[in-house]
């Protein structure tokens, strides 16, 4: 290929990014995302997700007590709905003339911008399979009439890079709206958990606030639903609904909560996974922060036992977890630094479902054209894109547990 044609550099794209290389971009750095089972199918309105709250009733010593107390089994149906992100990757006029007569070196070009892309949309949607839907990705801790703000938990700064428009609301996004304007983040000091705009908070958006709540611009309350939407930190009241269900009814519907204030991180998740287990749960993975992991490693000393787990579609791709036997069973755990700092997932993972229409992060291609010239712009794009939702069968059989 000596020359460069939109038609060859397209098949070019479309070589260079097959089902392997796409997932390697994707999982990269994303345990949980990586390990989460799949479902590409995600097509119509909604998906049903069957929910067995209670077993038939009529179960009694006296037969006529039996027959006349019996009911049918209670099942609800979680109508998921699909969310949507999307990434986009843009190479200039000028670039692309430069190289005109070097048909690879564009490609190069083109193609550090899609892996970045991919690589942006798979860490944000990694972000989001642990939250709560509302699309919050930290929260403001500082004065806001400066141009520094620092953020109430540090760990969070991964969420973050230069050049990320920012938005602020008073509410977490699950309720409530955005405040006017956004920043621009022209500076990050990862150590510190400080953000630096290229303006003052409070003249990028007047209405901010100290302990708002921040969002990527266009992220409030239009994410996906992740496992804190799914295991909410308190009980859902009657009469609100989540995706058509009101959960309120019983445990089953929204989750386990334990405690672990005081107790060691081993001690947690033991004690998350024998709560769990009274329900009928078999919780085999834990997934936390690496700064609890590396906490956890230290409070084991010589005794911990390091393991391997896998990608749920990947064979190829793996995650260091270290092992705690429980009492219900061993646990893996495993280190995502997207999981909250205080907080736990003990997770029985084949309750769990990433619902997808295509990929997870796919070029969209709808058109079949994978690089397209830009309208308003001397420049040339490629779309990645994601449409679905995290889905689960069984949200009582899946413990929160909170940490020190």
């Amino acid at each position: 290929m000596s020359s460069l044609s939109t038609t060859s550099l397209d098949g070019a794209l479309k070589q260079l990014y097959g089902v392997k290389r796409v997932l390697d971009l994707t999982y990269e750095r994303n345990p949980f995302l990586a390990m989460v089972p799949k479902f590409t199918g995600f097509g119509g309105r909604n998906l049903p997700l069957v929910n067995t709250v209670t077993q038939p009733q009529g179960v009694s010593s006296d037969f006529s007590v039996a027959q006349g107390s019996r009911t049918s089994a209670r099942i609800e149906d979680f109508l998921l709905t699909r969310a949507k992100k999307y990434s986009i990757a843009s190479v200039t006029g000028e670039a692309a003339l430069a190289s005109k007569n070097d048909a690879f070196s564009f490609l190069s070009g083109v193609s550090v911008q899609v892996d970045g892309a991919m690589k942006a949309l798979a860490r944000s949607l990694a972000s989001d399979l642990f939250r709560n839907g509302g699309g919050s990705i930290g929260r403001v801790a500082t004065a806001i009439n400066v141009a520094t703000i620092t953020l109430t938990d540090i760990t969070e700064i991964v969420n973050y890079e230069v050049g990320m428009q920012v938005q602020l609301s008073a509410t977490d996004g699950t309720t409530g709206v955005v405040r006017p304007g956004f920043v621009t983040i022209a500076a990050i000091d990862r150590n510190a958990g400080t953000l630096t705009a290229d303006q003052n908070w409070n003249v990028g958006i007047p209405t901010a606030a100290i302990n708002d709540f921040a969002f990527r611009n266009g992220d409030f309350g239009a994410v996906l639903s992740g496992v804190e939407g799914w295991i909410p930190p308190t009980p859902p009241v009657l009469g609100q609904l989540y995706f058509n269900v009101d959960r309120a009814i019983d445990t089953r519907l929204y989750g386990q909560r334990f405690s672990g204030v005081g107790l060691t991180i081993q001690e947690s998740l033991i004690g998350g996974q024998s709560l769990a287990a009274r329900e009928g749960a078999v919780i085999s993975h834990a997934f936390i922060n690496n700064i609890k992991m590396r906490d956890l490693i230290n409070e084991l000393g010589a005794k911990v036992i390091y393991d391997r787990v896998k990608s749920f579609d990947a064979a190829h791709i793996g995650f260091r977890s270290v092992v705690i036997d429980g009492d219900a069973g061993p646990i893996q755990v495993v280190a995502d630094n997207t999981v909250q700092s205080d907080t736990a997932w003990l997770l029985q993972m084949d309750t769990w479902k990433l619902c997808t229409l295509g990929s997870a992060t796919q070029l969209l291609t709808l058109d079949n054209n994978r690089i397209l010239r830009e309208t308003f712009a001397d420049s040339y794009e490629c779309r990645v894109g994601f449409y679905g939702n995290l889905g689960c069968t069984g949200p009582g059989f899946n413990c929160r547990v909170q940490l020190s």
